[in-house]
Parts: C-alpha cells; structure tokens; sequence
C-alpha cells in the first residue's frame, strides 16, 4: 500500500480567514455557535447579530443558552485584549440583563483574564475568554477555539460547566424568589440593586427602591444585607445607625 502523504499544519493569522470582524467572523460565528457551545458546554442560540442600542453601539451576538434560560453576549475581537472591548462587553450586558458575557479575542492579556475572573468571582456574571486561531493544512484552513477564563464557584480558574452553575443558583433560589414574587418584592430587570446567578435583590418600598434587600453566596458563606444607593443613601444609613441595637436584638 502506497504511502499517503502528509500535510504540514501551519498556524494562519486570523485576518486572513476572516479579513474583516463584523462583515466575516460574527456571521461566521453566528452560523457555527455549535464549536462555541462545544467548547463552553453551552446551549447557547443566536436572537441577533449586529443589533444597536442607542448610546451604546452594535452588539456583535446576542443569543440565548436554553440550558439557563440567561441571555448571553458575545463581543468579538480579531485582535488582542484591549479594555474599550471589555468596556463595551459590560455596558451591552447590562442593556440587555445578560447573564453570560463572553469575550472573544485572537489573545488575552492577564489584566484581562483578571477582569473575567473578577466578574466571575465578585460580581456572580458567568464570564467567558475564548481565543480563536486558524491553522492551514494544504489549502484547508481549520478555525480552533480555545476557552481561557470560565466561571468558577471559588476562586482560581477551575472547570465548570457553566449552564449547570447557573441552573444551581437559580434552583437553590426559586422557593424564595416565588414567595417573593406574590409579594411583590422582586426588582424588576435593569434596576439598581437587580443582581445575577449568586445573588438576590428585593424591593424594599423605600425611597423610590434606591434601598434594597440583598442575599448571596459569596467564599463559601450565604450574606444577607440591605444596600441604599442615591443621593439620600448617607441619611438612610445614619437612621439605620440610630436603630443599630434594635436591628442586633431583633437579628439574633
């Protein structure tokens, strides 16, 4: 049996298969969220490409993971990490209550590795870094994935499925959220105090829900607390203050 021959696999910039981000690589990716979903373990389907919100730009993909029922955004970069992509990652999350970010770049810098893993940790917000490179064989080309910061129940940057993550918190909160809910309670989507996956926050009736009740998980521990924001929010924490050994008594 004849020998077959073998071809050399050879790295290719990214820019030569998809010249150029919004025109080439989003509606590549866009069509082939299947590698994506391999890679992350979502189940994740596209709502929409290139969509504007007003003051904000286009986001490159919104779509939607069925497995946690969460919005997810997709921001693009055929390029390195740089901090005007992660800024616009964050503002086109919070305009559409996105509970899963995730950053594709041709690189990451540990600064921004740093800023996923904050998101992840601190703020409860299932952030993904996945780097995409291209690999030429003869005359195919193969695109590679490669995720480099996931969510994690701790710190370090440990394997989770995502999807699963979320679906936990949100199972562990539902009974509370539904009596919530018939209270009349819940903070609607896009206001101060809303908080995703490890957190809750819930309407107080005070000062124009600028104080609201909080609970979460948070380095192995569950918190519950009560946040005030806005102009008032230092008279709102004096009067709290005053009442400090009624709050203990009736806390313990």
């Amino acid at each position: 049996m004849a020998m077959r021959e073998l071809g050399k696999l050879e790295p290719v910039p990214v820019r030569e298969i998809w010249p150029h981000e919004e025109r080439d690589f989003t509606p590549w990716l866009a069509n082939n969220l299947h590698l994506l979903n391999e890679v992350l373990g979502l189940e994740l389907e596209v709502i929409d490409t290139e969509s504007t919100h007003p003051g904000a730009g286009r986001v490159d993909i919104l779509a939607k993971d069925k497995g946690a029922d969460a919005n997810a955004i997709i921001e693009n970069q055929l390029e390195h990490s740089d901090d005007s992509h992660f800024a616009r990652l964050i503002g086109y999350a919070a305009s559409r209550d996105a509970r899963i970010l995730i950053w594709v770049a041709d690189g990451f810098g540990e600064w921004h590795l740093n800023m996923l893993d904050w998101l992840n940790q601190e703020i409860g917000i299932a952030a993904y870094g996945v780097e995409v490179s291209a690999w030429r064989i003869g005359n195919a080309f193969a695109p590679h994935l490669r995720c480099v910061a996931w969510p994690t129940p701790q710190s370090g940057r440990k394997s989770n499925t995502p999807s699963g993550l979320i679906a936990q918190y949100n199972h562990f909160y539902e009974p509370l959220l539904e009596r919530f809910r018939k209270a009349d309670m819940l903070q609607p989507p896009g206001r101060i105090g809303v908080f995703h996956t490890r957190w809750r926050s819930f309407r107080t009736g005070y000062e124009n829900e600028l104080v609201v009740y909080a609970i979460g998980i948070a380095n192995g521990k569950a918190w519950a607390f009560l946040s005030a924001y806005g102009p008032k929010h230092k008279r709102v924490y004096r009067a709290l203050y005053e009442h400090r050994p009624q709050i203990d008594a009736d806390m313990s």
